[in-house]
């Protein structure tokens, strides 16, 4: 494996992944630690957890001279908090806003598998 560096296909849910995949999520962790579980650079782990934050789902604390420690947040549920692999809310729109649909055709849109 090479050295970490920056790696601008790490997003912030890539970041929230590591926090959810520990034995006890609520455990804090250092942004050296998420780089290296990533393999990417502490500055790109670093702008990811202040994304986060400013979106209220993970807390930090400063623990030291430079040092800081995040979690995820007690109230980090949020209505706009989607599954990034729900088609509805990733990917290509299903439909464009051109294209008018039947009132009886929204179920088969919304949830075909095509």
């Amino acid at each position: 494996m090479g050295k970490p560096g920056p790696n601008p296909e790490v997003v912030a849910e890539d970041v929230l992944e590591v926090f959810r995949d520990r034995a006890d999520d609520s455990e804090p962790l250092t942004a050296p630690e998420i780089s290296d579980d990533l393999n990417c650079s502490r500055r790109t782990v670093l702008d990811r957890l202040h994304e986060l934050a400013e979106r209220g789902h993970i807390t930090s604390k400063k623990v030291g001279g430079r040092s800081r420690v995040w979690w995820i947040s007690d109230d980090n549920v949020s209505a706009h908090d989607f599954p990034v692999d729900d088609p509805l809310f990733s990917g290509e729109p299903l439909l464009s806003p051109d294209d008018p649909v039947d009132e009886t055709e929204i179920d088969d849109v919304l949830y075909s598998e095509g």
